[in-house]
């Protein structure tokens, strides 16, 4: 190449905004990011653009809620094969689905993780184990069982969305911890709750 060649070459070089490396077309060869043109701020262009993420984020949605509900593993399966891109990730889906799950129990009233007081008072495997604990703040609070229980069931209702993200890791650790043999890392354990929990 010559000298001239090569300052032409250089001229037409641009700055990745993105990771600073030097852009000679329209995709950054070190991060991929886009290199924008003055069709880029275009109405056209952005509307294209947001109905290409959109229908490419909703098939992905529908393909994911597929693998979770009809064949379940899979979805943990292609990711720990390296086939995640046509599935939206692992994060990403479980906190959609409690977005949509705590909106729709807000809508019908429906309540599917809260177990009520009555309920863990009596017919629960632990239900022996809790009762000399009920019994022991329904006498220091001097509140009959019905009463108690109505300010007991909104607090439990409510810890009860927190607890979805606490039981994620925990139930990694205990995954983790009766296949340690397997030697996988915590993350794979991490991905498999995440998605049994979604």
């Amino acid at each position: 190449m010559s000298g001239e060649e090569t300052v032409a070459l250089k001229g037409t070089t641009d700055i990745c905004p993105n990771c600073g490396e030097d852009v000679y077309g329209h995709y950054c060869p070190q991060c991929g990011h886009k290199h924008r043109t003055p069709a880029d701020y275009s109405l056209r262009n952005f509307f294209l653009h947001f109905f290409q993420e959109f229908t490419q984020l909703d098939s992905k949605i529908f393909r994911s809620f597929g693998m979770l509900l009809f064949r379940p593993g899979k979805l943990t399966s292609a990711w720990r094969e390296g086939r995640e891109r046509s599935y939206v990730k692992p994060v990403q889906l479980f906190l959609i689905v409690n977005i949509i799950y705590f909106i729709f129990q807000h809508v019908f009233a429906v309540d599917t993780i809260v177990v009520s007081l009555k309920s863990q008072y009596s017919w629960q495997a632990y239900s022996p184990y809790i009762q000399p604990i009920i019994n022991r703040e329904l006498k220091t609070s001097h509140l009959t069982f019905q009463k108690f229980a109505e300010r007991y069931d909104p607090i439990s209702a409510e810890q009860s969305k927190t607890m979805i993200f606490i039981m994620v890791p925990m139930c990694a650790a205990l995954v983790a911890a009766v296949y340690w043999r397997r030697h996988r890392y915590f993350v794979e354990h991490l991905i498999f709750s995440l998605h049994l929990f979604t």
